[in-house]
């Protein structure tokens, strides 16, 4: 059956490939189908033309043609072929077809070489390249198709001479647009660019914006050119445009600020209620949902401070930050007192609705095999103690049903976790109010989890945190949590599996119950928020640390003991280690859509003290939606060792100290919200120390390249912006232990050699990409 499904599909492609001539016949000689535009440039005696002019240029050639998909014109076959929606809806299965999968025709009619000539003519000449002319040819294919070679003839390039700025000392205004000149963008020596001119202009006036000058533009700086000095050369002068009017040169103070934490867009309605001043902002709320000073502390303008637009950004963001706001905007306006260097500031605060209520139905598919309904509840209060303090309490329950191995095993699970978030610093000592646009944050949070695996046992686990989470920059996090406790304690372990456990006693660590008494911090570097950057790179490091206070403690006292020679805390054993793991991303931009993604992430932990192993949650796995895609989830490892998920038992995952693992994926288009994907990945699991599983097991520096576990394969993904679905299907390539006496599965397979495992393709359903 499914392989009459493949052989329709391929029946399909083809029929549509082949379809060009249906195509035609919507086609007319009078007004041909615009395939698309060459650009060549004549670099004349330039020694080169950077390549950010080409690109220019090529911006500059509009319209573009139809898409392809897979090499053939679908989007318009399905323009062609698929009938207008009922009253011109724009929705509905037909509009959907027709102008979301499918695409318009772009005809001759729609091109204009002779504006695009110009236009190229124009971007050369802001570049430097003056007297540079642009011709176009239009050829046309088959009377029905047409396209248009362009050709740039580049004139000698101008450079920059000599660049002067203001050196008149004795007005204020003056004196700091000339002094802007030590840091200009501008450069003797560079090509003439109109773009950097612009920027220069930009940047001096976000100067005079800090300095005071609260009515001044960018438009009152005048850069005047001289281009007869010979020899492609230009100089270039700085002036103030004449004429300024009176409020451009004018240096504002900020006088009365004005805070309405309650603002209403629809009533505007803000002036009404009690004030109460908090230094030397007036807080007029009618309400009282908020605590004047906590709000008051994020806005750094000052009255008779000098009017700085960072002040302005920083209070907005800072105040926005809060989380509790939907909108905030600040009006500045000439002081009511009538002076002419000082302006009033008003802040309006559209507060969000303080209580919330959110439920979620969905359809939980875990990479451990696990599927099944899921239900969570989330109550929110924004404003729980009115200082904007964020209040989340979160019950989540699913039902889960799993047939990895050809056994059917259910699982049910349910937590409750409450979390207190307050926008500031909670520290035993004054602080200073910061300078930085982002908000600071405390969280304290715990986690209540029951998991129930029908017939085999109950997982009870209690987790409780205190930590930070602040922004260095929009491209810098960090997180420190000074306290982070988990406790782990099964329950209700039915014969079967403690039958299991004696049968396999290297995993009885796994479900032994142990407390986690620690600290870690998370530092996070991204430029992808920078869309300019056409390489970015994801860094993440973590540091857990556990049981080295308490160790510490008991060992000074002499502490004692339990018969396995480990310190207690409540009558129960703790884990004691150090963890750190490093998750390093690049994305190298093929086109403009197409990118080729690869990841490395290597992780240790290592026990010590009071431990011998790592406790459980805090071991790594491999294999998975996210990790080794022709793998199980957590079925890779520890080493050469062979899975236990092989030996047909399939309610353990393989974990171990250290994780070492490569991917590397290329995403390019299909058609619309539909992308594709081609995928390998590397890696495994070992374990630092010897155990039951034998030194197989175990990292070694001279051996571990041979222990790699391979996969490939392909996915798509249904990328909604703001949503991505995705469907891999991997296949393993090579073991990390030997199959069939060899680690690649380039050889025939054997059903009666028992050592021998099949290779399958796995299937993952997953939301949103795997790194």
């Amino acid at each position: 059956m499914q392989y009459g499904r493949f052989l329709m599909l391929i029946g399909i492609v083809v029929s549509i490939g082949f379809s060009s001539c249906s195509i035609n016949n919507h086609l007319q000689a009078i007004n041909p189908l615009y395939t698309g535009a060459e650009l060549n440039i004549n670099k004349g005696s330039n020694p080169t033309i950077p390549s950010v002019i080409d690109t220019k240029l090529k911006e500059a050639i509009l319209p573009k043609p139809n898409k392809k998909t897979l090499g053939t014109q679908l989007p318009l076959y399905f323009y062609y072929h698929t009938r207008d929606p009922k009253k011109k809806k724009k929705k509905g299965w037909h509009y959907f077809w027709k102008y979301k999968v499918g695409q318009a025709p772009v005809l001759m009619s729609s091109v204009h070489p002779d504006h695009v000539s110009r236009l190229m003519e124009n971007r050369l000449s802001t570049n430097g390249y003056f007297h540079s002319t642009v011709t176009y040819k239009i050829n046309v294919k088959d009377s029905l198709r047409a396209s248009i070679v362009y050709t740039a003839n580049v004139a000698p390039a101008y450079y920059l001479d000599a660049l002067e700025y203001p050196t008149d000392t004795t007005q204020r205004l003056q004196k700091i647009v000339g002094a802007a000149a030590s840091k200009s963008f501008i450069r003797t020596g560079d090509r003439y660019n109109l773009d950097i001119i612009k920027k220069e202009r930009e940047r001096i006036d976000s100067i005079l914006k800090t300095e005071g000058y609260f009515y001044f533009n960018p438009d009152f700086l005048l850069f005047q050119a001289d281009t007869n000095i010979g020899n492609h050369q230009i100089n270039l002068w700085l002036r103030l445009k004449n004429g300024l009017p009176k409020e451009a040169t004018n240096m504002y103070r900020v006088n009365d600020i004005y805070l309405f934490p309650e603002y209403n867009l629809h009533l505007n309605d803000t002036l009404s209620g009690d004030t109460v001043r908090v230094d030397s902002i007036y807080f007029i709320s009618a309400y009282h949902e908020f605590k004047p000073k906590i709000i008051a502390n994020q806005v750094y303008f000052s009255k008779n401070k000098i009017y700085s637009a960072k002040d302005y950004d920083l209070t907005l963001r800072r105040l926005i930050g809060l989380g509790t706001f939907k909108y905030g905007n600040i009006k500045l306006e000439p002081s009511s007192i009538g002076s002419d260097s000082l302006l009033d500031a008003r802040i309006y605060l559209t507060p969000f609705a303080k209580g919330s209520i959110r439920t979620e139905v969905e359809g939980v598919t875990k990479s451990s095999g696990f599927t099944g309904p899921g239900l969570s509840v989330t109550f929110r209060n924004r404003n729980l103690f009115h200082g904007a303090e964020q209040f989340s309490l979160k019950f989540d329950g699913n039902y889960e049903v799993s047939l990895r191995g050809g056994q059917q095993s259910s699982a049910f699970q349910f937590s409750v976790s409450p979390q207190l978030q307050f926008p500031r610093f909670l520290v035993p000592f004054p602080t200073k109010q910061g300078s930085s646009v982002f908000v600071p944050r405390t969280n304290i949070g715990a986690n209540y989890t029951i998991a129930v695996r029908t017939g085999l046992f109950t997982l009870n686990s209690y987790s409780a945190n205190f930590g930070y989470v602040w922004k260095e920059t929009l491209t810098k996090q960090h997180e420190l949590n000074p306290i982070a406790i988990t406790y782990v304690r099964p329950s209700n372990e039915t014969d079967s599996f403690k039958a299991l456990i004696k049968l396999y006693p290297s995993l009885l660590q796994q479900f032994e119950q142990q407390y986690i008494l620690g600290s870690n911090y998370t530092y996070t570097f991204t430029n992808q928020v920078y869309p300019w950057i056409r390489n970015p790179v994801f860094f993440q490091g973590r540091i857990d640390l556990s049981g080295n206070i308490i160790y510490g403690l008991q060992s000074v006292t002499s502490a004692k003991k339990d018969t396995s020679n480990a310190y207690e805390i409540f009558n129960n054993p703790y884990s004691q280690f150090t963890k750190v793991q490093l998750d390093f991303r690049y994305y190298y931009r093929l086109g403009k859509v197409t990118k080729l993604v690869s990841r490395l992430f290597v992780g240790v932990g290592l026990p010590y003290g009071n431990s011998n192993v790592m406790p459980y949650y805090q071991s790594f796995s491999s294999g998975g939606a996210s990790s080794l895609r022709g793998f199980q989830f957590a079925s890779v490892g520890p080493g050469a060792s062979i899975p236990i998920q092989l030996q047909t038992v399939n309610i353990f995952n393989q974990v171990a100290d250290m994780k070492l693992e490569a991917n590397l994926e290329y995403r390019f288009p299909i058609i619309s919200y539909l992308k594709g994907a081609l995928f390998m990945d590397a890696g495994n699991v070992w374990n630092i120390r010897p155990g039951s599983l034998g030194e197989d097991a175990v990292f070694k520096l001279n051996n571990f390249f041979n222990q790699l576990a391979v996969d490939a394969g392909a996915g798509l993904r249904l990328d909604i912006t703001y949503f991505v679905i995705r469907v891999d299907v991997g296949y393993p390539l090579r073991y990390p232990f030997l199959n069939c006496g060899q680690h690649w599965v380039f050889h025939p397979y054997d059903s009666s050699d028992p050592t021998c495992v099949k290779p399958k393709p796995i299937v993952f359903f997953a939301v949103g990409y795997p790194f």
